[in-house]
């Protein structure tokens, strides 16, 4: 099997991976759920069972959870209901505990170190995600770095078992969720904690069903694509 769909199947198997520990983690802090969507891109398939929607789509990247009511479920020129409804379930949320909120956040992240930590152990585990933000500072600063990386990463896929490889992708996919950016895991966490220290009792603005958490993953595709550029798409050597 080539390099190249080792990593899709890799991928597809962290996504899903995410996905199940995203809705673990808010069903057991009792949340109700939904939908999700698994992969973005065109829709593939989308199923309702008992006021929960499952979206598939094609490109296996990403992982996406809703907590308020999604604009499928509602007949066209229903906006004004939605929207209400939506405003509704987000008042709802907003008195949900920060520990609550944060969890559920990072219910994706937590979902990769599980992965990595069960297939390298703790020490391995910790060490690919603590290198992860070194090579993330070494790759964007010295190109040449980052060309280095690609192959090792290469070299690796080749040498090592998928086990193996499953693990290390999920520790910097962990890695990359964690950065502090509005689309990762990493800047919504932030967020939520900023809201909780200077925003209390302030009303939430009106917006549409946003996902709980899953965006980390779709922006990787941005990365992925800048990173083909210059030569070392994953930055993911051990």
């Amino acid at each position: 099997m080539s390099p190249w769909c080792v990593f899709l199947l890799l991928v597809t198997i962290c996504s899903s991976a995410t996905l199940i520990a995203q809705i673990a983690i808010a069903i057991a802090l009792g949340y109700r759920l939904y939908g999700a969507t698994l992969f973005f891109g065109p829709k593939v398939l989308s199923i309702k069972l008992h006021g929960f929607r499952f979206i598939l789509r094609t490109v296996p990247l990403s992982s996406v959870i809703y907590l308020t009511p999604m604009e499928e479920d509602y007949p066209a020129g229903a906006e004004l209901e939605w929207g209400d409804d939506v405003r509704r379930v987000e008042a709802q949320l907003a008195n949900r505990s920060l520990s609550a909120k944060c969890a559920v956040n990072m219910g994706g992240v937590i979902g990769l170190l599980f992965i990595s930590e069960c297939l390298l152990g703790w020490t391995n585990g910790l060490k690919c995600m603590v290198n992860g933000f070194l090579e993330i500072l070494w790759g964007a600063a010295n190109f040449e770095y980052g060309h280095a990386l690609g192959r090792i990463w290469f070299e690796t896929l080749s040498n090592s078992s998928l086990a193996e490889q499953l693990g290390i992708l999920s520790a910097k996919l962990a890695t990359l969720n964690l950065l502090p950016f509005p689309f990762f895991a990493g800047g919504q966490l932030l967020s939520l904690l900023y809201e909780s220290a200077f925003c209390r009792g302030e009303p939430n603005p009106p917006s549409g069903p946003r996902p709980a958490t899953g965006h980390e993953l779709m922006a990787l595709f941005v990365l992925f694509v800048f990173y083909l550029r210059w030569g070392y798409i994953l930055y993911f050597a051990v």
